[in-house]
């Protein structure tokens, strides 16, 4: 089975993740709808806009900043992104490109996101929130499809994609179905590779205060989407069946606190 014949629909929150996504999307035919996460009142295009100035707040800044084109080249380059496809990614108006349904709420597992899951007829979602879903909604029998920034079943959790550079010397990514159990859902197609993690010793001329924000505004969405690319440009067939036998228990992190990601940085200046 080829990607786009899950007819995927895009659960969209407002994100670096979402952002990169629908850049890249807007000119494929692997989403169908995109289904906003969001709560409005009356207008929602403000609501909208608002939430993208929020959201993104770390990305607009760093892209506002004339000094860290040369970053974000570097980020380009190494990921094999179209040139100013990052401060593409950032346009509001990208989201116009696609067909729009609404849930009025913050939260995935709200009562109006049961209801609209229920009434819907589409089955596939690729999900782009941090919040986990939880067991009511996956018994909708809808399925809740992801892309985790790491080697699955190995490193789970939150912050992986950092942790996984530079703990493990590897980028890694999964395509997997949700399930009740954190990063543990039926793998369809995963990748990795060993480097050097002094590759991004460039990042050391970031200043502290901005290391990890720039790290989940550009890196982490790029590593996502380098294999959703690889997914549906390749035509790479996508099986659960290949994984089924797959009982490894893997390692689970939770969020990175300041003095981790410290002692990350500090490690890149001083290698």
């Amino acid at each position: 089975m080829k990607i786009d014949q899950l007819n995927l629909n895009l659960i969209f929150f407002d994100n670096p993740i979402s952002r990169f996504y629908i850049n890249f999307l807007k000119n494929n035919s692997i989403i169908k709808k995109v289904v906003i996460v969001s709560k409005y009142l009356i207008f929602k295009k403000f609501f909208m806009v608002n939430k993208f100035i929020k959201n993104n707040n770390f990305p607009l800044m760093f892209l506002r900043k004339k000094e860290n084109k040369y970053f974000i080249d570097f980020v380009e380059e190494y990921f094999s992104l179209e040139k100013n496809f990052i401060k593409d990614s950032y346009t509001f108006q990208n989201i116009d490109n696609f067909d729009l349904d609404f849930i009025n709420s913050e939260s995935i597992n709200s009562k109006k996101s049961m209801i609209y899951f229920n009434n819907n007829i589409h089955e596939n979602y690729l999900y782009t929130g941090r919040e986990i879903i939880n067991k009511k909604l996956l018994e909708t029998k809808k399925n809740f499809f992801h892309f985790h920034p790491a080697f699955l079943p190995n490193m789970r959790g939150a912050d992986i994609s950092l942790r996984s550079v530079f703990y493990k010397n590897e980028i890694g990514c999964t395509f997997f179905k949700i399930n009740e159990k954190i990063d543990k859902g039926s793998i369809f197609f995963r990748e990795q590779k060993n480097i050097d993690r002094n590759v991004f010793k460039i990042l050391k001329n970031l200043e502290f205060k901005d290391f990890y924000n720039f790290w989940y505004s550009f890196i982490d969405p790029s590593i996502r989407l380098s294999l959703l690319k690889k997914i549906f440009l390749d035509k790479i067939e996508i099986s659960v069946q290949k994984f089924e036998t797959l009982k490894k228990e893997g390692e689970y992190f939770s969020f990175l606190h300041n003095e981790e990601i410290n002692i990350i940085y500090n490690n890149l200046k001083n290698d």
